[in-house]
Parts: structure tokens; sequence; C-alpha cells
């Protein structure tokens, strides 16, 4: 419906992320409604925030929430951790601006897909960490309530190989090309992860 760009600061160089925002038919700025921060797929390398607009229609009408989808920088250009760090600024700016968007910053659901399920996972973690050690005052009235993470990365001590060979789905159904794989890996994490 809507997008915003907001200013980065935990990136090595300062930009912008831009959040696009789907809301309910109903939606008006007076009201709060509870709000999911979604994180596109992509192997952090290619995709964009409206990968998941009908996920997002869907979603914001079912639970007449607010869905603001996170296009965080992508590799190469923006390599690990960039876009775990896109994902705290988004959430911080999320809740200290949400009286402007009509967003009850204490229900905050964080969900997404593939890479974007993994960001789901350690932006989280990686916002309390900042909470801990750099406080904000958009901490204090923002809270996440709960996350949704749809088939996220969760083992990178074994290589690709080892997990499509222990992967019945992969083994029967095919998977992605591994070249793909290794682009994601080479860009995002600067090296191969076979």
């Amino acid at each position: 419906n809507f997008t915003v760009s907001i200013p980065t600061t935990l990136r090595k160089q300062p930009g912008k992320i831009t959040l696009l925002f789907y809301t309910p038919e109903s939606y008006q700025k007076e009201h709060k409604y509870p709000f999911i921060i979604n994180f596109h797929g992509g192997g952090y390398t290619i995709g964009s925030a409206a990968d998941d607009a009908r996920w997002a229609a869907h979603v914001t009408n079912q639970l007449n929430a607010v869905f603001v989808s996170v296009d965080y920088g992508l590799a190469p250009e923006h390599p690990y951790p960039t876009a775990i760090g896109d994902g705290v600024d988004a959430i911080r700016w999320l809740w200290s601006h949400a009286d402007e968007h009509g967003l009850d910053s204490k229900r905050t659901v964080v969900t997404g897909f593939s890479a974007g399920g993994t960001l789901s996972l350690v932006t989280p973690l990686r916002l309390h960490a900042e909470m801990k050690s750099n406080p904000s005052p958009a901490d204090a009235v923002g809270g996440v309530a709960g996350v949704v993470a749809f088939y996220p990365g969760l083992d990178w001590t074994q290589t690709r190989a080892e997990r499509t060979a222990s992967n019945p789905i992969s083994a029967r159904n095919g998977s992605i090309p591994p070249s793909l794989y290794e682009l994601f890996d080479c860009s995002y994490l600067g090296f191969e992860h076979r």
C-alpha cells in the first residue's frame, strides 16, 4: 500500500532500507494493529521485499494486521552480516515510528521464507544483543511476540552436499542447482560452503 525509506545504522557504509507496507482493508492509522515484519528469500543475494506480496495480502486480511516487508541489502554488495543489521534497523525504526503507522509495537511477529526464514530467527537475537550493548528508546516500547520461520537454514556446520544427501525431499524431487548455492555462499559469506 505504501513504502518508506529508512536510514541504516548498523552497516559499515551508510545507506537506506526500503520497507513495503501492506495494510488490511480496514486500515486506519489511529488504530493499533499487530504487525508482521517479513524477510524475503533468495540466498541473501537475489529477490526483493515485493516477492511475498501474495502472502502479505492473505495475512493482512486474515489477521487484520499490518505486514511490513524489508528490502534488506543483498550480497555481494552487502555481505554477511548486513542483512541481519538491516533487519535490526527495520525493527527499531518501526517500533520508534509505531504511532505514525498504526502499529502495536508490543505485538510484533517476525517471519520469512528460506534465507528470510533464517533472518527471522537470527535478527531477534542480534536485536537482543544490540538492546544490551546500544540501548535505544525504541527498545522500551517494542517486543517480538513471535517468529514464524519457513524452511530456514539452521545448520551451516554440514556442507551443502551433506545436507542434500540427508534430505529425502531433495533426493526424490531434485534440488536447487549446486552452482546457485555456490553463488549465494560466495556472495554472502565470502566463501564456498560445499
